[in-house]
């Protein structure tokens, strides 16, 4: 997960959030990911309610089905995709 200094965070708009009061950010898939990670969390320790944990889950997802493909441990996915694909074409 990228670095978010308290300056970026500061500079993010309060969508970038999945709960009110800048509460877990959610500005890239790395962050919706650990977003997840912590309402889990949160919630088996009381810290948040059910409904709180609902919302960051939709908000988070909502943000990893707008990125499909465009992160996984810095492979461009749909470059090496269409490598593949003229690679199997060219034969």
């Amino acid at each position: 997960m990228a670095k978010l200094t308290y300056k970026e965070r500061s500079n993010l708009p309060d969508s970038a959030f999945a709960l009110p009061g800048r509460r877990f950010p959610i500005n890239d898939p790395s962050h919706a990911r650990d977003a997840k990670a912590r309402a889990s969390e949160a919630l088996k320790k009381g810290w948040i309610t059910k409904e709180e944990y609902d919302t960051i889950n939709r908000k988070a997802d909502k943000v990893l089905e707008d990125n499909v493909g465009t992160e996984s441990f810095g492979v461009d996915l749909p470059k090496k995709a269409s490598l593949w694909s003229q690679c199997v074409t060219s034969r």
